[in-house]
């Protein structure tokens, strides 16, 4: 792994800690019912942090070794099982306190997903990890949608925040799309963009959270 790759993803995770810090001390002096918003938004956090710390040890050891113990082994079923959580976390604090017209069922969808990846990661030679991570992937792209979709019918402040965080998630999720090996193969420049509009995404995310509308 290029030195450079190595050091954007490490801020990728320093900055995740960073705002999570911030998100768990700005949670603590809340009182109203949105607290459980904030810490179902932490969970999401903590989950990534941890999907994405083993998979970037798993990338360096394999890179090292060429073990794929380390590439579709136990690390890396347990990676996939953490990005999923995260996943259903924030997709069922979406569904709970931003818009509530879906009854849960996405949230279900991905952590049956989850569950199945530790329970039946593969059937016969058939991996099915990749299967399980595109349906939540897929699921958690309704994510943004549904900040927009707030965003648009709600009027002043409250829409322009929701807009704020559906537009800083997009990017989010399009820096981690091209975060995938085959994309990344084809397009090598996806190595040094996936990180940074990772944190891009997420520092618009963190803005629109925590600090627009709350002076």
């Amino acid at each position: 792994m290029d030195l450079i790759v190595f050091l954007l993803l490490i801020c990728v995770l320093v900055y995740f800690s960073i705002f999570l810090l911030h998100l768990l001390l700005y949670t603590r002096k809340i009182d109203t019912k949105l607290k459980n918003y904030y810490y179902g938004i932490a969970f999401f956090l903590v989950m990534f942090l941890i999907a994405r710390t083993i998979f970037l040890v798993n990338d360096v050891i394999y890179d090292e070794t060429g073990d794929l113990f380390f590439y579709t082994g136990p690390p890396y079923i347990i990676g996939n099982f953490f990005a999923t959580l995260a996943t259903f976390g924030i997709m069922l604090v979406v569904e709970k306190y931003v818009y509530t017209k879906l009854h849960f069922v996405p949230s279900v969808i991905v952590f049956i997903c989850a569950v199945l990846t530790l329970v039946l990661p593969v059937i016969g030679d058939f991996n099915m990890i990749n299967i399980y991570s595109i349906i939540a992937a897929i699921i958690g792209g309704l994510i943004p949608i549904l900040y927009l979709i707030v965003g648009f019918q709600v009027k002043g402040q409250p829409g322009r925040k929701s807009t704020l965080l559906g537009i800083g998630l997009i990017i989010f999720m399009v820096g981690l799309l091209m975060y995938i090996d085959t994309l990344q193969e084809e397009i090598q420049i996806f190595v040094l963009l996936s990180p940074i509009l990772t944190i891009t995404g997420l520092g618009l995310f963190h803005y629109g959270l925590l600090f627009y509308g709350t002076s």
